[in-house]
């Protein structure tokens, strides 16, 4: 996650993303997890890892693979 400072203000602790000044989204693990779960998915892979780099710095993320039974 990027640092707190690059937060918006009115990001709640709670909420299931955060809004970053960079106009970039991030949800949270538990967000995306339970929200396949509820569309029928089921979670086969989870790993953290750097998706990107915001000019120097790397940016940490994550790496999900669902899958759902046709």
């Amino acid at each position: 996650r990027e640092t707190d400072k690059s937060i918006y203000p009115h990001t709640s602790p709670d909420s299931p993303f955060f809004s970053f000044l960079t106009t970039r989204y991030a949800h949270t693990k538990r967000y995306v997890t339970e929200s396949a779960r509820e569309a029928g998915y089921d979670l086969i892979s989870y790993r953290e890892m750097t998706p990107r780099w915001e000019g120097a710095e790397p940016v940490p993320g994550h790496l999900f693979v669902f899958s759902r039974d046709a």
